[in-house]
């Protein structure tokens, strides 16, 4: 197949790290795979390999398969509809639950009305992947048409090192809102506990590292599609504590992870002193995630996408 794909950055994002991981993979099955992007410069190179071809966005050729990730701003949206391809969808990412409730009100917080238009018409005219099932049931319920969700682990790169763990609790760091980064600093103030963050570190040995160094990972996401650092503290065998979102049920639950509903700093600071001496829960959850993040691996989860292009061409 010669497979597509549209995306208006080829940043240090997660969202990047689910397209790439995919592609990637799609190479290796012997798919011609292109990237369109505005970019000229790819941060990622820094962090991630690259096995597809890489292009400036422009007119895009007759293709099997194109896939828009993420939000259809008018100048993609004017590529995604005049390319001639067999198949046609977007993956989205990070929506909230309501997002249809929020249709012309500024969904995406730096969209457009044209891109909620674009938006609307894309959900009514094609079939939707995701980055989680989670997204793909909600929009099942809403009468969307779906296909599959492309978000996973890299447990070839992810993995417990099985090094001495010197760092007690470890976070990402990263100070946008909807990280809920502040509380869980605010917590760890009041804490005694060594603890650090591995924010501005794109290098991926350096992060993996990171990890398996960590005895705790703490996680405070209010929104997401695909919670990436949860998933990869897991990985690395690290006990995390996080948020209840809709976005980790897959799988952050009571037996993977401790799960916490609308923490403040005071339920983070009562959650960390009730695990971090529990060396036998520990190993419990320990176990128990590492035996529920192997079905998202995407050795799995990039043939099933293969799959289901096949059927779709």
């Amino acid at each position: 197949m010669k497979i597509t794909f549209i995306t208006t950055s080829l940043g240090v994002f997660g969202s990047i790290r689910e397209l790439l991981e995919n592609a990637n993979r799609l190479v290796d099955y012997g798919h011609d795979v292109i990237i369109h992007s505005d970019l000229k410069k790819y941060p990622f190179t820094n962090w991630l390999n690259c096995k597809a071809k890489l292009k400036q966005l422009g007119r895009i050729a007759k293709t099997d398969a194109l896939i828009m990730m993420d939000t259809p701003f008018n100048y993609h949206m004017d590529h995604f509809s005049k390319c001639n391809a067999k198949f046609k969808t977007i993956v989205m990412m990070g929506f909230e639950s309501d997002f249809m409730l929020k249709l012309g009100n500024n969904l995406y917080n730096y969209s457009s009305h044209d891109t909620e238009k674009n938006l609307l018409k894309i959900l009514n005219d094609y079939e939707i992947c995701a980055d989680s099932n989670y997204q793909l049931s909600h929009l099942k319920k809403l009468g969307v048409k779906t296909g599959v969700a492309i978000g996973g682990i890299n447990l070839s790169m992810f993995r417990d090192q099985q090094i001495r763990r010197t760092i007690h609790i470890g976070y990402s760091g990263d100070t946008r809102k909807r990280k809920g980064t502040e509380t869980i600093i605010n917590a760890l103030n009041e804490l005694s506990y060594k603890n650090r963050s591995y924010y501005g570190q794109g290098n991926q040995d350096y992060l993996i590292t990171f990890l398996n160094k960590c005895d705790l990972f703490i996680d405070n996401h209010m929104q997401g599609g695909w919670i990436n650092p949860v998933l990869e503290a897991m990985a690395c065998n690290c006990v995390t504590i996080c948020r209840d979102i809709p976005a980790l049920s897959e799988f952050a639950n009571d037996k993977t992870s401790i799960v916490l509903k609308n923490p403040n700093q005071k339920d983070f600071i009562e959650a960390i002193e009730n695990i971090i001496n529990d060396k036998y829960k520990k190993a419990e959850i320990r176990e128990n995630a590492k035996q529920q993040i192997k079905q998202f691996d995407y050795k799995i989860v990039s043939k099933n996408f293969e799959k289901y292009l096949f059927k779709k061409i």
